[in-house]
């Protein structure tokens, strides 16, 4: 018996530190706006993670070729986080398109501006 209590200790604690990454289906009040800055613009993103028992952790921006992909990494609730986030980050003038999340779900476009589905 205590094997088993001590195996699904360590299967919860594994899984626990595994980065989730939020998808753009479980955004709420998703806004973007874009803001001109020199020599390049920036967006300013935020919304709320739709998940009772998580919270935002932290937020990353990776860029591979012109594209710039937006990660937002929940947690557990935990004291001193919510389910908000909000960034805001340089787009330089080789990043045509910007993601969001695991589903590469497409938020900007360059000659378009922010895609809003």
């Amino acid at each position: 018996m205590p094997q088993i209590i001590l195996l699904m200790l360590l299967l919860s604690s594994c899984s626990m530190t595994s980065k989730m990454a939020l998808e753009f289906r479980d955004v709420q009040f998703f806004e973007i706006h874009e803001t001109k800055s020199v020599p390049d613009m920036s967006l300013k993103i935020s919304g709320l993670a739709f998940h009772s028992s998580l919270a935002v952790e932290k937020t990353e921006v990776i860029k591979e070729g012109d594209t710039a992909t937006v990660f937002v990494y929940l947690t557990p609730t935990k004291k001193g986080l919510s389910g908000n986030f909000a960034l805001e980050f340089p787009v330089p003038s080789n990043i045509d398109k910007v993601m969001f999340g695991p589903d590469k779900h497409l938020i900007w476009k360059r000659g378009v501006g922010p895609i809003k589905e």
